[in-house]
């Protein structure tokens, strides 16, 4: 079986390294043997768990029959490889010594960090699992089914169709193929994909009459016809998942976040940092957009004497991308951008002096002169805390996170007697 050079390579650094792996069981006793390399057997097992070593992304290519001989194929073309370079003294050789120290200091640190360094001292046990049990509805999961289905226009064409798949005259596949009248899934083998309790169900919308008969079935199991708005379905069931609770250890670390940032800090935070967590202040405006301060001033004269600011904007402005929406710029914020003409200090004053309502004199931008209309102004203001919370409370915990992560380096910076001498660092560039 042939494979890309390319693959293989990608394949032996993600799967075939065995570094931080199980070892293969020798004897084969949990697993039909697979393969032979010298006194070393591949069997099913370690198929297995070269399966679940591969990233989730690239996992489906190696789940079927084929896929599993190609994984295999790999296993065995890496055992080779591995063999020929330790007779041929590669190990030796200083560049690729240097490059396998390389490899086993990277994946040392990234697994000490990842386990040692991570995640600051937390709640005590007993209190992650006490809250586990008193908020177990916040873990709970969905009831799940993975279906197909052949849709018809009545009852008795999918009760005949249903007795044909029952007893082995045709296959799910070939009912779908011949006999569907959906269109969207009938060169799909029927697949509806994922539904969940409650939930919509593709190209069917909700159907509590179809959804109460799936949940009831088991894998493999084909639904009685059923009738939904749409017409009536035979339903093949590929997979179900009854639902249930998250384990405690898959979610213990999000348990002990919560529990991290208690109120109180929240609320110093929103008090000591209250500029951080207010409202920009902002104009919704619009403009007519003149091309000298004369034209400028004819037209503010006429907004003087009552003409309708929408007609003069039709009539006159220049900017063409605003026209249609009666010259309107959107909002502007304070420090902020004028759509159409960037950043200008002395527009932005303007604006800001202006009330609600008002109409200025002629302002100058690179772009012309400009009549504006605040029709809007909200000024400066600090959000409710509510508003904030989570995202006070993700900066706290990410902020414990990062001091816990520098504690831990002191405290390793002085067992190991770690020495910086930053000021003998010189730089490379010779503009410095």
């Amino acid at each position: 079986m042939r494979i890309s050079f390319r693959t293989f390579i990608f394949f032996a650094l993600t799967a075939g390294f065995s570094g931080c792996s199980t070892p293969p069981d020798p004897g084969g006793a949990d697993g039909s043997v697979l393969a032979v390399v010298g006194d070393r057997k591949f069997t099913a097992t370690d198929l297995e768990r070269k399966l679940e070593d591969i990233p989730s992304y690239a996992r489906t290519n190696f789940e079927t029959v084929d896929g599993k001989k190609k994984l295999l194929d790999r296993l065995v073309r890496t055992e080779l490889l591995r063999r020929a370079a330790e007779d041929a003294g590669y190990e030796s050789r200083p560049e690729i010594k240097d490059k396998i120290d390389e490899a086993r200091e990277r994946i040392l640190t990234s697994e000490y960090f990842k386990n040692e360094m991570g995640q600051p001292p937390g709640p005590p046990e007993q209190e992650l699992m006490k809250y586990y049990e008193d908020h177990k509805d916040r873990f709970k999961t969905e009831k799940t089914a993975e279906i197909r289905h052949i849709l018809f226009e009545d009852e008795d064409t999918a009760l005949s169709v249903r007795r044909r798949i029952e007893n082995g005259s045709i296959t799910f596949e070939k009912a779908v193929s011949e006999y569907s009248s959906d269109v969207q899934t009938k060169n799909d083998g029927g697949a509806l994909g994922t539904i969940r309790e409650g939930g919509f169900i593709r190209g069917v919308g909700r159907s509590a009459e179809l959804e109460e008969v799936v949940f009831g079935l088991k894998p493999g199991d084909l639904t009685e016809p059923v009738k939904t708005r749409k017409g009536w379905h035979i339903v093949r069931v590929d997979s179900i998942d009854s639902g249930g609770y998250r384990p405690f250890e898959e979610v213990r670390e999000q348990i002990s976040d919560e529990l991290m940032v208690t109120d109180a800090e929240i609320e110093k935070e929103y008090r000591d940092h209250s500029q951080d967590y207010m409202t920009r202040a902002r104009c919704k405006i619009k403009h007519i957009q003149l091309a000298t301060e004369k034209e400028a001033r004819d037209v503010y004269s006429k907004l003087q004497s009552g003409a309708d600011y929408n007609e003069m904007v039709e009539k006159f402005s220049t900017d063409t991308a605003s026209v249609k929406q009666n010259g309107s710029l959107g909002y502007l914020y304070r420090d902020g951008y004028v759509r159409g003409i960037g950043k200008d200090l002395n527009f932005e004053e303007v604006v800001f002096g202006m009330k609600e309502g008002e109409i200025s004199k002629p302002v100058e931008t690179k772009k012309g002169w400009h009549i504006v209309l605040v029709e809007e102004k909200t000024d400066e203001s600090l959000k409710p805390l509510a508003d904030v919370r989570t995202q006070i409370k993700n900066k706290l915990i990410r902020d414990k996170k990062e001091t816990g992560v520098e504690t831990k380096f002191d405290r390793l910076k002085e067992k190991y007697d770690c020495r910086i001498y930053e000021d003998r660092i010189e730089s490379s560039d010779p503009a410095q």
